[in-house]
């Protein structure tokens, strides 16, 4: 498909869907903001221009999703595919078609994997980008322009018989600190409630067998202390009441420690802070300067506390120092969600109990219990048939 300049994208990600009102569900669109930071980057924002999804469309049914769309007139669709999301996505974009002759569509995300089980036999996608979407993403959009379409492994083209074709070249994992919008970008801004989000780890140096993250990405890069610290203050500087940091594992960065010693050193007005922590690598010092930073909840995924499930899932945990490390945090008083999981290859109930039974035992820990799903893209959906997974 092959469409002429100037024209409109339309970056669509659909909320979660959840019956419980009583809270807010959280939709935030990074993908998009770095999706068009990338183009813009590229010199693409005159061949292009980008249209961002108002947050009325947040609330909206289906029939009024696609009356939006039809009346912003997009040529192209790009769209972010999560497991809550994405039934409801491929459904409205085929609507879309219905009354938009000539729509082009793009899909990325979690859920964007070769192994999917039905949005390649929905034929509604023009493209699928797998993984990160920075690198690829501007040659993609091009192709809608010039009609030469990308030959890069993680990009499926549609053919004209509605089969797809991947790509061969693979594409250079992106430098955290060239594919994020600059600190002064409007993307880093609170929301109206003072919530902030910060990336500033990308790549995990886990390979966990349910996770798509660690397999899509092999290498891990970072942003140092000073350029973290710099977007915090833009984020004070706008109201940030609380950031989270949304990398993988936190205490990876190199620069860690660091790093929190100068939010210590610079947090006068007592922003909060939430990040996912790896408990193994964690010390005394560590517990305590996280303390004085003002981190009010950390969230530790030990899944299970048998060394026979770990090893099956490629996740291996050096269990003595993980309780040491949590000894650590709990002594320093810090909030701690420990995420236990079930269904495991290998897994029976005993170890499930005993799992349960040992995070419930420390004190002040909110223990979240996580069902195995064999998501598309990860290891665990590709040996689920051999491991006796349904």
């Amino acid at each position: 498909m092959k469409i002429g300049k100037g024209k409109r994208i339309l970056f669509l990600q659909l909320p979660q869907q959840d019956n419980d009102v009583s809270g807010r569900n959280e939709n935030i669109h990074l993908a998009a903001a770095y999706l068009k930071y990338a183009c813009e980057s590229r010199g693409l924002a005159n061949t292009f221009s980008f249209i961002d999804c108002p947050a009325t469309v947040e609330g909206m049914d289906d029939r009024s999703v696609v009356e939006y769309a039809v009346g912003v007139r997009p040529d192209i669709v790009a769209v972010t595919l999560y497991l809550w999301n994405v039934e409801r996505t491929v459904r409205i974009l085929h609507m879309l078609r219905s009354k938009m002759n000539g729509l082009a569509t793009i899909a990325g995300g979690p859920e964007a994997a070769g192994d999917h089980p039905f949005i390649f036999k929905e034929r509604v996608f023009d493209a699928v980008v797998t993984g990160e979407g920075e690198p690829v993403f501007p040659e993609v959009l091009s192709v809608f322009s010039s009609g030469k379409r990308t030959d890069y492994e993680n990009v499926a083209w549609k053919n004209k018989d509605n089969t797809y074709a991947w790509g061969r070249k693979h594409s250079r994992e992106a430098s955290l600190g060239t594919v994020l919008p600059p600190p002064w970008h409007s993307i880093n801004t609170p929301d109206r409630n003072g919530m902030a989000y910060l990336e500033t780890t990308r790549g995990c140096p886990l390979r966990c067998a349910f996770c798509c993250y660690g397999q899509q990405r092999k290498s891990r890069t970072f942003l140092t202390a000073l350029e973290v610290l710099e977007r915090i203050r833009v984020l004070e500087e706008r109201g940030a009441k609380e950031i989270r940091f949304i990398d993988p594992t936190f205490n990876s960065n190199p620069q860690f420690e660091a790093l929190v010693k100068e939010i210590v050193r610079t947090n006068r007005n007592r922003i909060k802070f939430f990040a996912e922590i790896r408990a193994e690598t964690i010390t005394r010092e560590h517990a305590e300067l996280m303390k004085a930073a003002n981190f009010t909840e950390l969230e530790v995924g030990v899944q299970s506390r048998s060394g026979k499930v770990l090893s099956k899932i490629t996740r291996p945990t050096n269990l003595p120092a993980l309780d040491r490390g949590m000894g650590y945090l709990r002594r320093a008083e810090l909030k701690l969600t420990v995420d236990i999981m079930c269904g495991l290859p290998g897994q029976g109930m005993k170890d499930v109990v005993e799992s349960l039974r040992w995070a419930t035992r420390i004190k002040g820990t909110h223990t979240q219990f996580l069902h195995t799903l064999l998501l598309p893209g990860t290891a665990l959906r590709k040996i689920a048939k051999r491991a006796g997974l349904v």
